[in-house]
């Protein structure tokens, strides 16, 4: 995912971190920084080498330091809202409590426990970096009952894709 942001000494910034992979790159003015090690990186400039500090990631804000100032920092990626962390906690949350309620799990079969929270888990975390695409709340929220709709799904059809899990015998009475 790249991020951009402008700083008035530095211009423009860059800041890009796929999703699989650790391979953070940083651009300002489109001359790619040394990389020192995982969080520490070098501009060089005509007149002297300065030293940048990164602190954080995409999905939980990452800011810049120079010359390892760490009170002013540059915000390259924002931090995440407090609604996009309702969102996405109330998919892990939903899922595994509906998944171990028998009661719930009668009307509309669910897998909770270990394999409905790995589901889940991963339906949140995808949520929650697709809502970084988008800036609108409207679009963030919608993007959140998405993934909703997808765990729900997915927690579903697993449920009915695997005739031999304790559960479907407990729900059917197989």
């Amino acid at each position: 995912m790249k991020t951009y942001a402008y700083n008035t000494p530095y211009g423009n910034i860059c800041y890009e971190e796929p999703f699989f992979s650790n391979k953070r790159r940083i651009f300002i003015n489109n001359q790619e920084l040394e990389r020192v090690n995982k969080l520490e990186y070098i501009y060089h400039t005509p007149e002297q080498d300065i030293p940048v500090k990164l602190k954080g990631n995409v999905l939980f804000g990452a800011q810049l330091f120079f010359n390892n100032d760490f009170t002013n920092g540059i915000q390259v990626a924002q931090k995440n809202k407090w609604y996009e962390i309702v969102i996405v906690v109330f998919i892990f949350i939903f899922s595994l409590v509906w998944g171990n309620n028998r009661t719930l799990v009668s009307i509309i079969p669910l897998v909770g426990g270990a394999i409905g929270g790995f589901i889940s888990g991963i339906t949140s975390v995808l949520t929650l970096f697709y809502m970084k695409y988008v800036t609108k709340p409207l679009y963030k929220v919608l993007i959140g009952l998405a993934g909703f709709v997808i765990n729900f799904g997915s927690s579903k059809n697993f449920v009915v894709l695997c005739p031999k899990t304790r559960m479907r015998h407990k729900i059917f009475g197989r």
